[in-house]
Order: structure tokens, then sequence, then C-alpha cells
């Protein structure tokens, strides 16, 4: 093992140790983190339109927040594209992830800074872990990806949007991207 990988697989144990702790109860992690983002976003247009500080359960959800498509909060995104603040989430997008548009339109959707923050790093950092684990020499060789770029345009407002692939790889350890 190179000491790139003892080094990855040292950072990348506790992202994968908190993951494996999270799916002993996926049932109540799950709860949690919805009553959590309830919570955080209740003030929202969207949380008043459906009054989410009321929500203590999953059935509670069930019955207050209709299965949407994304048609259905077009609107609300192009406001927010537009600079509106507090529609959807609390906080500000830092950028949005683009859809590729191959059924129609390209969809935005927002990403936060809470989205961006640890549990996303978490979710890479797991899978660095268990690839490494798996496949000890997978940074001896190259990777093909193909990876579309992080920033594509900006918006109205001046917030950045582009694919999720390239935030992706954007935000990988160095050690990582000098594979592909």
């Amino acid at each position: 093992m190179s000491i790139a990988n003892i080094i990855l697989k040292f950072v990348t144990k506790r992202s994968a140790r908190r993951f494996e702790k999270a799916t002993r109860n996926p049932v109540e992690t799950q709860k949690q983190k919805m009553l959590a983002i309830l919570q955080k976003n209740k003030n929202t247009e969207y949380g008043k339109r459906y009054i989410f500080s009321s929500i203590k359960t999953v059935a509670d959800y069930q019955k207050q927040v209709p299965v949407i498509k994304y048609k259905d909060i077009h609107k609300d995104v192009k406001r927010i594209i537009n600079g509106q603040k507090n529609i959807l989430t609390a906080e500000d997008p830092i950028m949005f992830a683009q859809t590729s548009g191959t059924t129609g339109d390209p969809k935005y959707i927002s990403v936060t800074p809470t989205c961006q923050g640890r549990e996303h790093s978490d979710v890479s950092r797991t899978w660095l872990y268990h690839t490494i684990v798996a496949h000890p020499s997978f940074l001896k060789g190259k990777i093909a990806a193909l990876v579309s770029p992080a920033i594509e345009g900006y918006t109205p407002s001046g917030i950045p949007f582009g694919s999720a692939s390239g935030h992706i790889y954007k935000n990988m350890p160095k050690v990582v991207q000098d594979a592909y």
C-alpha cells in the first residue's frame, strides 16, 4: 500500500465510521435528519406553506407535504436564481447543480453550505475509504471519468451553476484528482 493510500485511509476512516454508525438504525437516522431539515427551514416560504413547525413525525410529514415534481417548484427556483432569499431553504445557495436536461430544460438544484459541508464530505470520504480497503492499488493507475465543469455560468444574481460531477471532482483530495 502506498503512502498516499495510508494517509487517505487514515483521513477517511472517521467519516466511514460515522456513516456505518448511522446505518445501524437507518429509520431513526433518517427521521432525525428530516426533523432537523424541517426545523432549519420552518421559516422559509415553503416551510410556512406546509407548516414545517408542526411536523413531529414521518406521518405528519406525509400528511402535510405533498409529493412534487420539479415543475411544481420551478417558479420558486426561478425566484431564487434571480436573488430572492428564504424561499425553499433558509441558507442561501452557494451554487446550483445543473442537470443535463436530457428530459427537457436543465433543472437547477440548490447547493447550500450545509449540503456542501461535512455530510457531503463524509459521503465522498466514506466511498474513498471503502475503495482503498477493497482496491488498495486503485491510485497506482489513472482513473477515466467524464466530469463536466464545476462552474458553467452564473445566474442573474451572480450565483454559479454547473455540474454536480465537476463540483464533486473539485472537492476531492488532490492525490485523488491527480489520478484522473
